[in-house]
């Protein structure tokens, strides 16, 4: 498993080298404190961020719209010193997943950054999965609807047959290759149609369920 790259918005070089040795056996760590350096940092892609809330470079709330500007979907720690309840809502309101409280040995910070990475990307699977839900209902109604068309195309030229026959002495040659090409085509777009349905439906012929997260927690 390759290590988690995080990004690290924190002004004091002592508490950023303490994130750093808690998390070497699972991260790779990169510590920004102004706006510019923040800015330009997020062009790549990371994990996890880890904002410090009380910053004289870049306030900690603003570098929580930054991030997540830039990346809705990344989970961000606040990790401070001190925080009122206050100031944790406001923060977690604008996208923050959790706080973690400094201390000297900043014990359990490494759980807290691989459970938010792990509820990440479970939770990008679980949108994953609804999505592919939702067009498979759609391309299910579709199909649906395509049979009802072709159906015609499939019925129609033996009907044609049928009648041409009854009133004309014989079937002109050229009619019937016309028939006959409306007929193998719409057989072949129901064909077609069927294989889709299938492929949606998966190879034992049920639909795909999304999976809640709270169902994978608690195995």
């Amino acid at each position: 498993m390759r290590p988690l790259k995080v990004l690290l918005v924190e002004d004091n070089p002592n508490d950023a080298l303490l994130v750093v040795r808690k998390l070497r056996d699972i991260a790779s760590v990169s510590r920004f404190d102004q706006r510019n350096s923040l800015g330009a940092a997020l062009v790549e892609v990371w994990d996890v961020a880890i904002v410090d809330l009380k910053l004289p470079g870049i306030n900690g709330k603003s570098a929580i719209a930054m991030i997540k500007e830039a990346h809705p979907e990344l989970p961000i720690i606040i990790i401070t010193g001190s925080v009122s309840p206050e100031e944790a809502n406001a923060a977690c309101e604008l996208g923050a997943m959790t706080f973690f409280i400094k201390d000297a040995k900043l014990d359990g910070l490494d759980r807290v950054v691989k459970q938010a990475k792990e509820l990440h990307d479970l939770r990008i699977q679980a949108l994953r999965d609804n999505r592919l839900e939702i067009i498979g209902h759609m391309t299910t109604g579709l199909t649906h609807d395509l049979n009802q068309i072709l159906q015609v195309f499939v019925s129609g030229p033996e009907i044609l047959r049928r009648v041409i026959n009854e009133r004309m002495d014989g079937m002109p040659e050229e009619i019937a290759r016309v028939l006959d090409v409306m007929e193998s085509t719409a057989k072949r777009g129901a064909e077609m149609s069927r294989q889709i349905a299938t492929f949606v439906r998966g190879s034992n012929g049920s639909a795909m369920k999304a999976v809640p997260i709270e169902f994978i927690l608690g195995e």
